[in-house]
């Protein structure tokens, strides 16, 4: 069961836990990905960059040692030069956001660090601020969040409800140059941001209501850097954005996920599309399985026609989670026997405009698969970037079948190129009759 792939590449060795999390499609028609191994501790974390043919093929990879990562969470092209995004951990002065620069060959160049002294810092999404901001001399705008430090001894939750959203402004060196807190009067994130061409930029993430609750969050900024309007979503028990992008030329498209409302039920995802006037709904869906789901990306094309990237992981109860699979087809994962799950994987949705499914597909690998990113590939293939649990036997059980062993679950880094989206014909759309 599942989807044929184009292709698809795995990068990894025994005993690793290696991730692509982001990629760029570059002139030549092949990708550069980057992305992490966290080492065997804290001190030994890695990046990692590659670059694969257009088969999927890696052409080259190389690693850059640095201590502390905790995620990359961008990767963008300037010029002739790669801009990687950390959020890192350091052992004193806490959380901060790591800017690193390379040549196209992975080569490091120059660093510059995004610190404060009274909070952790956090960095989510990155965008080129290319007519965004107008007036502004900053070259990026960075989604970021503070927070206390971990070591004011706080439960995380209670760091997360005093987290403030902050976007950050950065010159060509990833320098600070102006800052602007998102206050909402209780915790808030923003995941995700997007240029709203000529109309600056939409932001999109979760903030908590009155009641504690998180709720979809989206604020709508205009080229002057002057807030037109900001909108909660709140679903089930809980909802987040993970983003937002221009939909045609009057909607915008959101998506995320929300907490069941019954402690037995499974997470859902959701795709809405909103009013870029003041954030009305216009439609939406929910996506519900026996699996909690996580819409995490999407792509929207000329047409409005929506790739979404979803992230489907085995049901959790009471903060049970799978266990290692010993064999790719267990359905009993654990000690307990009757807690039932599959296999995790990634679900590829495209809806029309209109919010009409059109296609549905999945992809398995391995032991399991987990996406981080969905790249707009080579004519309009559409790439997942994540990693696969990978199950590596010893070799006296390769050779011998009938030898059980307990093997090692690793975790590979992962890509595959789903097909490009058919052509798409609104029927809705009035048709132009030839006049006598």
């Amino acid at each position: 069961m599942g989807a044929y792939s184009v292709w698809d590449t795995q990068m990894g060795q025994r005993d690793t836990q290696e991730s692509f999390v982001d990629g760029i499609l570059l002139g030549n028609r092949e990708i550069l990905t980057v992305g992490v191994d966290p080492g065997r501790d804290f001190m030994h974390s890695q990046i990692i960059f590659a670059q694969t043919r257009i088969n999927g093929r890696v052409r080259w990879q190389k690693r850059y040692s640095l201590s502390g990562v905790e995620g990359v969470f961008k990767l963008l092209r300037a010029g002739d030069e790669l801009l990687v995004f950390v959020n890192r951990r350091d052992a004193k002065a806490g959380f901060n956001i790591w800017v690193g620069r390379f040549d196209m060959a992975g080569n490091f160049i120059a660093e510059q660090e995004i610190k404060n002294k009274t909070h952790d810092v956090m960095g989510h999404d990155v965008i080129v601020n290319d007519g965004v901001l107008l007036g502004s001399e900053a070259s990026y705008i960075v989604a970021s969040s503070t927070l206390p430090k971990v070591r004011d001894g706080l439960p995380d939750a209670h760091r997360e409800q005093q987290e403030n959203a902050v976007l950050l402004q950065l010159d060509k060196a990833g320098k600070v140059i102006a800052d602007r807190a998102l206050a909402t009067g209780s915790g808030s994130r923003m995941n995700d941001l997007a240029v709203v061409p000529g109309e600056g930029l939409l932001g999109s993430g979760y903030s908590f209501g009155a009641d504690g609750r998180k709720n979809g969050w989206v604020v709508r900024i205009d080229q002057h850097n002057d807030l037109l309007w900001q909108q909660q979503y709140p679903r089930g028990a809980g909802a987040v954005l993970s983003m937002g992008e221009p939909l045609l030329s009057d909607a915008f498209l959101l998506i995320g996920s929300a907490a069941p409302a019954e402690a037995e039920a499974s997470r859902a995802g959701f795709v809405m599309a909103v009013s870029k006037v003041d954030g009305a709904v216009l439609w939406q869906r929910y996506l519900r399985s026996q699996m909690d789901l996580d819409v995490i990306d999407m792509n929207i094309n000329d047409e409005g026609v929506g790739s979404l990237l979803i992230n489907a992981a085995p049901f959790s109860v009471d903060g049970k989670k799978r266990a290692p699979m010993k064999e790719v087809d267990a359905d009993i994962v654990g000690t307990d026997e009757e807690y039932k799950v599959d296999i995790a994987h990634l679900r590829l949705l495209t809806f029309s405009p209109r919010g009409e499914l059109i296609d549905a597909e999945a992809y398995f690998n391995g032991q399991g698969v987990t996406g981080h990113k969905l790249l707009n590939g080579y004519k309009g293939q559409r790439v997942m970037i994540g990693q696969s649990d990978v199950l590596y036997r010893p070799e006296e059980a390769m050779a011998d079948s009938s030898l059980e062993m307990e093997g090692v679950v690793s975790r590979d880094a992962w890509m595959a190129a789903a097909q490009s989206v058919n052509p798409f014909e609104d029927p809705c759309k009035p048709v132009q009759y030839r006049t006598p």
